[in-house]
Parts: structure tokens; C-alpha cells; sequence
């Protein structure tokens, strides 16, 4: 292979491992206490859409799958019972410092 094609080989599968890591995920916040009304929440930098027990938000940026997303949604609506995405969710060490200072 030339250094022309290895070249345009490298560069084609950087741009595919970057499509692939840009893939929507859905994060869920799983709230301790439902709510009376569904409403939409920024935090992160992401609106969240929560209704009943359940808070969430589709993603292709910056992932809101963090503590400080966690705590942000905690501090609003009170203590989760789970946080993050299907194939991540937040261990319960993490949740703990999230659920510091919810409402």
C-alpha cells in the first residue's frame, strides 16, 4: 500500500471512530420522589425531560452522564435512585456523592 491510501485509510477510520463515539445515548435519572407535573430541567447543559420518577436526556455531545449532571438533577428534585445510561450506569459510590445535598 502507498503512503497516499495508508494515509486516506488512517484518516477514514478516525473519522469513523469519531462517528462511532458521537452515537446518541439516553441518560436516565430515576428520582426517589415522583413529581405532580412533567417539566424540562437544564443541567450540564442538556435539557432534561422528567416526568413521574423519571428524568432524561438524549446526548450526542459532551456526556451529562456525570456527577455533576447527578447532582444538579438531585438538588432540584431530591435523591436518586439510579443514574446514567443503559450500558453505564452510575456505581453506587458515585450516586451517593450525587444524592449529597439533594433536596
Amino acid at each position: 500500500m502507498n503512503r497516499y491510501a495508508l494515509t486516506a485509510a488512517l484518516l477514514f477510520s478516525g473519522l469513523l471512530a469519531g462517528a462511532a463515539q458521537a452515537a446518541p445515548a439516553t441518560v436516565t435519572a430515576t428520582l426517589t420522589t415522583p413529581l405532580t407535573a412533567e417539566t424540562t430541567y437544564v443541567a450540564a447543559g442538556a435539557v432534561w425531560r422528567c416526568a413521574e420518577t423519571t428524568c432524561r436526556v438524549t446526548s450526542t455531545g459532551e456526556s451529562p452522564n456525570s456527577v455533576t449532571a447527578c447532582r444538579a438533577i438531585a438538588k432540584k428534585f431530591g435523591a436518586l435512585t439510579q443514574f446514567g445510561t443503559a450500558d453505564d450506569p452510575m456505581k453506587a459510590d458515585r450516586l451517593a456523592i450525587c444524592n449529597t445535598g439533594a433536596k
